[in-house]
């Protein structure tokens, strides 16, 4: 999905698609990606909540100096 930021930010730009975003927009893959990753973010945004409440249970019980990073949550 990175490399279609552009064309996403392009649309809701005043200025012409140039032909390449033309193309990647038109693209009949575009919107099913553009659906995934929504999807994607839509379940890690509902999960986040759960995944911090959990941290707060389980952090006392890590030993000294460990972080959520560590863990892979980074909010």
């Amino acid at each position: 999905a990175i490399d279609l930021r552009p064309v996403i930010e392009a649309l809701f730009s005043p200025e012409p698609l140039t032909p390449e975003q033309i193309e990647k927009a038109t693209d009949k893959n575009f919107a099913k990606i553009l659906m995934k990753f929504a999807e994607a973010k839509a379940a890690r945004d509902k999960f986040l909540p759960v995944a911090e409440e959990a941290w707060e249970v389980l952090a006392p019980a890590l030993p000294k100096g460990e972080t959520k990073e560590d863990y892979g949550i980074d909010e």
